[in-house]
């Protein structure tokens, strides 16, 4: 039987103004299911999916291997891929994420305090669904 969260969904914010992120993550039996959005104009951009596996060069690692779909014009690909890899590497498990962050004249300091809080948001997920399954 697959382990379940003891809440109906887990949700994590990073980060504040406009560099706000949010995520939300839900089980499906074993799969999990998370869904990052941010900035001016949350929305779909690129859907990430991964699947566990043994590490080719080192059969006790896990890693995982990832499709993406962006839609036409976005560029959300890496925190869904990045998000969904890690997630079933850590955690075993195959992971759907999708991803919608929008900031408007983005600079690259946009870019770098973005980037900041997808790893926070990441970690938190992570940290709140192995709390959860425990």
């Amino acid at each position: 039987m697959a382990a379940r969260l003891k809440k109906e969904y887990i949700y994590a914010t990073a980060g504040s103004g406009r560099h706000r992120l949010a995520g939300a993550a839900l089980c499906l039996g074993e799969d999990i299911s998370i869904a990052v959005w941010g900035g001016s104009e949350p929305h779909i951009g690129s859907v990430a999916i991964a699947v566990p596996r043994q590490s080719l060069e080192k059969p006790k690692r896990r890693r995982a291997t990832s499709s993406v779909y962006n839609f036409v014009g976005h560029k959300d690909e890496i925190v869904a891929r990045e998000i969904a890899e890690t997630v079933a590497m850590r955690l075993g498990r195959n992971v759907v994420v999708t991803a919608g962050i929008h900031v408007d004249q983005m600079t690259h300091r946009d870019l770098i305090n973005i980037v900041s809080n997808v790893a926070k948001l990441k970690e938190q997920l992570i940290v709140e669904i192995e709390r959860q399954l425990r």
